[in-house]
Formats: structure tokens, C-alpha cells, sequence
């Protein structure tokens, strides 16, 4: 009477006589409109974040996987971008987590209005965010969302009179049915790995994937990995270069400069391990 749609259940089933013809009909009628709105709600949450409502891993995964199926038929250009807040910790450690989170939350929303229809914006996790682009025309194409998604940022963020500037940093990988052979778990790896990139150049930047960012990657987790391995096994050595008073020949100080010299390597320069 008051106008509310209510969902319902219902069940039919005849009753028949002794001939097999058809008596009655026998009916049910169950109410299922908060059953419904539960369920609803329960695959909402299943999907999305909880603190932003953007998608989360499981949704985008799943996207991503039809996006990559659908390129592998069709052709076409897609890309992944992963955007990293920087020094977002510092805003956690000055103004507490409770400005941090509703920091997110206002960096979300603006991130959904740059969006476009066809992709789907997801938060990764703490202070990173995906971006699937999905259609694209061109490889460039994909450069021009990372700037729009740079861009939402440029406006300066206020919360209780607390006013703040953050930017990010972007990674994005582009594929086609070329390379499609990329897997959904690896195009991330490319993205976190160009992101990282873009963090060593500075604030605010953006960087596309290419083979040798992803083996400079690798081959600074191997160093690092051989580095800890060497200080425990005692292959640092410390050599004395004694700095010389050209006009006297007296040696007036010393420069220490630390060599690296593994076993199946032979010794190694500093620049590439400082």
C-alpha cells in the first residue's frame, strides 16, 4: 500500500484428482526482499573496498581477465597503470591514520571521476591504486590517462584545516594480442616494476614498461640479495687511498673506499653496489 517494491518467491504446482485432471493449483508466496538486499550487499563487499568502494583485487583480476580474453580475439591496445601515493606514510605519521583514510577516500572519488565507462579503477592496497584501461587505440593513449590521473591530484587536499599537497607515482605496462602471452599476474609485476622507476626519478612522474626496466629490477633484488650474503660472509674489504700533496710528495689524508670482491665474480666495482 505504501509504494515498496517487495521481491518475492513463489511456487505453483496443481493438484490433480483420481483421473489426472487438474483440481486446484496450490501456491506459495515467500517474501525475499531482505534476503535479496543481503545477498546484494554481501557480493558488493565481496568486490569492492571497503574504505574507498572502488574494486578491489578480485573484481579487477576478473576484469582484467576478460579485457586479456577479449584482446586475444578481437585485437586491440590494453594497459595497466599502478599509481603509487608518495611519501602518503608521512601523512599516517603527522595526522594520524583517521586523515589518512578520508585522504584516500577523497583521492578515490577523484580518480573515478577521471575514469572512463569502459575501464575499472581499483585500490590495490594501502596507498597504491590500479588502473585498467581497456580499447585503447594507441599505446599513447595509455600515457594520456596516467596524466589525467597525475592531474586529479594537482589540487590541493583539506581536512579540519589541515591542507595538503600529494602526488603520485605511475607505472603502466601496454600489451596487445602480441603479448598477450603475459599473464595477468606478471602485466602487475611489469606496472610495480615501472612504478618503481618512476619513484627514482622523482615525484610525480610516469613511466612505461620496457624489458630492461624489469631486469634492472631483478638484477637489484640479486645484488641486494648477494650484498647481505657478503657482509655476513666478510667479502667487504675496506682499501685506504692515500691522498697526495703534489707540491711536497707527503701524503696528507686518506680517501676509504670499500671493495666488493665475491668468489665467482671477481672483485666489483662500488658504483655498482653503493
Amino acid at each position: 500500500k505504501n509504494g515498496r517494491i517487495v521481491i518475492a518467491e513463489v511456487s505453483i504446482c496443481s493438484a490433480r484428482d483420481v483421473s489426472g485432471n487438474a483440481a486446484y493449483f496450490i501456491s506459495s508466496v515467500r517474501d525475499i526482499t531482505e534476503e535479496r538486499a543481503l545477498a546484494s550487499q554481501l557480493s558488493y563487499q565481496a568486490l569492492h573496498d571497503p574504505l574507498t568502494g572502488l574494486a578491489n583485487r578480485a573484481l579487477f583480476d576478473d576484469h582484467l581477465f576478460q579485457s586479456r580474453e577479449r584482446i586475444a580475439r578481437q585485437g586491440g591496445i590494453g594497459a595497466v597503470l599502478l599509481l603509487d601515493l608518495d611519501e602518503f606514510k608521512g601523512v599516517n605519521d603527522t595526522y594520524g591514520h583517521l586523515i589518512g583514510d578520508q585522504l584516500l577516500i577523497t583521492i578515490a572519488h577523484r580518480f573515478e571521476k577521471v575514469t572512463r565507462s569502459m575501464d575499472t579503477i581499483c585500490r590495490f592496497g594501502g596507498d597504491e591504486f590500479l588502473y585498467l584501461a581497456d580499447g585503447l587505440k594507441d599505446a599513447s593513449e595509455a600515457k594520456l590517462i596516467g596524466r589525467r590521473l597525475l592531474e586529479a591530484l594537482a589540487e590541493p587536499f583539506s581536512f579540519d584545516n589541515i591542507h595538503l599537497e600529494q602526488r603520485a607515482s605511475v607505472g603502466i605496462v601496454v600489451w596487445d594480442s602480441s603479448s598477450i602471452s603475459m599473464d595477468s599476474v606478471e602485466l602487475v609485476q611489469n606496472a610495480d616494476a615501472s612504478m618503481y622507476e618512476a619513484k627514482r626519478r622523482g615525484h610525480g612522474q610516469l613511466v612505461v614498461f620496457t624489458p630492461e626496466i624489469r631486469q634492472d629490477a631483478v638484477s637489484r633484488f640479486t645484488l641486494d640479495q648477494e650484498l647481505r650474503h657478503a657482509l655476513a660472509a666478510g667479502e667487504m674489504q675496506m682499501h685506504y687511498q692515500p691522498i697526495i700533496d703534489l707540491t711536497t710528495s707527503k701524503v696528507k689524508g686518506f680517501e676509504a673506499l670499500m671493495r666488493w670482491k665475491p668468489p665467482e665474480r671477481g672483485w666489483v666495482p662500488p658504483d655498482a653496489f653503493i
